[in-house]
């Protein structure tokens, strides 16, 4: 007896490797799949701009990094004394307009960069509705606590959606003709919308993924959202505030993610990685025993044989100087 629909297997035009780069833009499930990439040392950069909620601010973003154009001098505000930008996240903030400008001037100048080496760009959508500052009618990514008489709420429309997205990837293809876009849905509740609202959300974002997915070859969706609500669909597979997925939810998700688009080679890495970081992580019950010191002996030559090419100096360091200390102590 079946008591669950496990999402079906979706296959996609490419496969990551041990060496493909990743850049990640969108909302907080950006920041589980980036820390997911960091935690196999997977090359990736995730949210350079901050979290950035619905679709038409991530391509805002996107598309002043590549057209190398300056910040509405017209968006810049205040909040706790520092200067921000209306089209930017919180995070990016300055003691002053002009020192913000440099940030963000820096900021587009990286990212631009980096969409012309990235194998893959993953854009996950938080929400449809968005904020419009009445003076200036244009979407914000972020109101950072502004009174809200300034701003109007509306759903995101199709036509928007349409102009932006093919104006991206337009230019996408431009300056990187082998880009993968990967679109996603995050499974996080937007619960300040109220579930009616969050389901109208949801849904638009669906759409309008779908919308791409199939009018370009290059841009596939993954089924994030789906794997939440219709295979694992129950309060036991989020956090206390019903509204974020468990962690074990989202290493489902992850697992799913990686099964789907890892080569084998990257699989193969991930299976050793995980082992070879519970031997790093190891703690004795006697950390001063010659059996510790042989433990980290054979971890530190695992390290240095590590036939996969990822970046492992700080852990072959931090063996390397427990190795010292310890061989010091037990001398002494």
């Amino acid at each position: 007896m079946k008591f669950r629909t496990e999402i079906e297997r979706v296959s996609f035009p490419f496969k990551l490797d041990i060496d493909s780069q990743i850049l990640s833009l969108g909302s907080c499930f950006a920041q589980v799949i980036g820390e997911y990439l960091d935690n196999y040392k997977i090359i990736n950069t995730t949210n350079p701009f901050g979290v950035l909620f619905n679709p038409i601010s991530i391509a805002q973003n996107l598309l002043t990094a590549i057209n190398n154009t300056e910040a509405s001098p017209l968006l810049f505000t205040l909040k706790d004394e520092a200067s921000v930008h209306f089209e930017y996240h919180s995070i990016i903030s300055a003691e002053n307009e002009i020192e913000l400008a440099d940030i963000i001037k820096k900021k587009n100048i990286q990212v631009s960069k980096d969409l012309k080496s990235a194998d893959l760009l993953i854009l996950t959508f938080g929400t449809a509705w968005v904020h419009v500052l009445n003076k200036s009618e244009k979407i914000v990514a972020n109101c950072h606590k502004q009174n809200s008489s300034q701003f109007s709420k509306r759903l995101i429309t199709e036509t928007e959606f349409k102009e932006f997205y093919n104006e991206l990837i337009l230019k996408l293809k431009e300056i990187n003709p082998n880009l993968q876009i990967l679109l996603s849905v995050s499974p996080v509740i937007h619960s300040r919308e109220g579930l009616i609202g969050n389901s109208v959300s949801k849904s638009t974002l669906i759409h309008f993924s779908h919308l791409l997915a199939s009018n370009y070859e290059n841009v596939s969706y993954f089924p994030g959202y789906e794997i939440v609500t219709n295979d694992l669909r129950d309060y036991r597979f989020y956090k206390d505030d019903l509204i974020h997925p468990a962690p074990f939810s989202e290493r489902y998700i992850l697992d799913y993610f990686m099964e789907q688009v890892g080569s084998q080679n990257l699989k193969n890495h991930i299976a050793s990685f995980t082992k070879l970081k519970s031997n790093v992580a190891h703690r004795p019950f006697n950390e001063y025993s010659i059996s510790f010191l042989n433990h980290l002996q054979r971890t530190l030559e695992e390290l240095k044989d590590y036939p996969y090419k990822v970046d492992l100096e700080k852990e072959i360091n931090s063996i390397d100087q427990k190795i010292k200390e310890l061989q010091k102590a037990i001398k002494s």
